[in-house]
């Protein structure tokens, strides 16, 4: 028998999510390649959660234990907030030829453990972080798997355009896109991508690469594989606890965004935005709510957004358990509220403000009421941002009546 050839995979992780999606293009690859006669070695790197500073390492660690459960992987690293400082000191030295480009790729090989790669991972091409592993593995095959679980989201996409508040940050901003890429790194296109969501897509520019469609299964398949973490990171208590507490209740789910930390809107506009759009929508008195914070949001936020809703219900679950609160919301639901034909078993409505909302119609059918709408908007985003929020409610909605 001939010997097989080994194929080094270097997936590129931003959050526990992406995770899921890139092992579901990671499967469909290895399906298309089951008549090859090859062997993997994959490399799993996590970098640039954007998470508040004292919870990175913890979010890190999470994305290892379900990496762990799904995939055999020669490595995993993490590359930490103050090793990217380095890197992008190292660009600056570039930019100002004060040090060669070569240097920056050396470092990048050092930290995440592989020097060459023959396919490359990752949800988009046009962050600085990306391109920069893209032009550093620039001979690999670059393969897109996309936002959430599989949706192509362009730059000009509507949910990435953040604009900042004051004009020295905006000129910060500019001076360092113009330090990071200007003669050092080259935009380089990815050949194929792999998205779960690709034949419905409003929220950004069609995909300008080939595109294979990830059957739902391949997805739902890891999603079951996910539910053995649970005993092994979740405390029993916790979770036998919490059952009994929605036992016999109608059951709210408030699924938060970054919105603050994004600098969308600021913190007290963010908590009363949550308040007046629950507040419409008001059910049964003994109904109770579930608040699943992102896992970028504060946690001083949560803490206050928990004391103002405590009169709109009967009560107010916060998932803090640490878990929880970094494992994806699909899992979470899988385990409180589907059996295992992911069928649910109480009544329970979902209220979502992100993309969030399409694997939960996608994957289980249960529809979402997206937030905050027109008039909430309006009062509580930041002025340069109504609009483009507006247009992404539209489009999520659009995208929940299509699937």
């Amino acid at each position: 028998m001939d010997t097989p050839t080994k194929l080094k995979r270097l997936v590129a992780c931003q959050g526990s999510i992406q995770l899921i999606t890139a092992i579901s293009a990671l499967t469909c690859r290895e399906k298309e390649q089951q008549d090859t006669n090859v062997e993997y070695d994959n490399y799993l790197v996590i970098y640039d959660l954007r998470t508040p500073e004292n919870q990175s390492n913890t979010f890190a660690n999470f994305i290892k234990k379900m990496a762990e459960e799904v995939c055999t992987w020669r490595e995993i690293v993490y590359i930490q907030p103050e090793q990217m400082q380095a890197l992008q000191a190292k660009l600056n030295l570039v930019r100002l030829n004060l040090a060669n480009i070569q240097q920056v790729f050396s470092l990048v090989h050092k930290l995440t453990g592989i020097s060459s790669a023959d396919e490359i991972y990752l949800s988009k091409n046009y962050d600085i972080w990306d391109r920069l592993l893209l032009n550093v593995y620039e001979s690999a095959k670059k393969i897109c798997y996309g936002d959430s679980i599989g949706l192509y989201l362009s730059a000009s996409s509507t949910v990435l355009q953040v604009e900042p508040r004051s004009l020295t940050y905006k000129l910060k901003r500019l001076l360092k896109s113009f330090i990071f890429t200007k003669n050092s790194l080259d935009e380089i296109n990815f050949d194929v991508g792999y998205f779960t969501i690709s034949h419905f897509n409003t929220l950004s520019e069609p995909p300008p690469m080939e595109v294979v469609t990830v059957n739902k299964a391949v997805t739902l398949n890891i999603f079951q594989r996910l539910r053995g973490v649970v005993g092994k990171v979740v405390d029993s208590d916790y979770m036998n606890n919490l059952r009994t507490k929605l036992a016999n209740n109608s059951v709210s789910i408030l699924l938060t965004s970054n919105f603050s930390e994004a600098s969308r809107m600021s913190e007290e506009n963010e908590i009363n935005a949550y308040q007046k759009f629950l507040k419409i929508h008001k059910r049964e008195d003994n109904t109770v709510l579930i608040i699943k914070p992102h896992p970028r949001d504060s946690a001083l936020k949560i803490e206050k957004l928990q004391y103002s809703l405590n009169g709109l219900f009967s009560e107010v679950i916060v998932i803090s358990e640490l878990s929880w609160f970094f494992l994806p919301f699909e899992i979470f639901l899988m385990e409180v509220f589907l059996d295992r034909n992911l069928v649910p078993h109480c009544d329970i409505k979902i209220f979502a403000f992100s993309s969030a909302c399409l694997s939960l119609k996608f994957l289980f059918n249960l529809p979402c009421i997206i937030g905050f709408g027109s008039d909430i908007t309006h009062q509580s985003f930041y002025e340069e941002q109504v609009n483009k929020r507006i247009q992404h409610e539209l489009e999520l909605n659009f995208l929940l009546q299509q699937i």
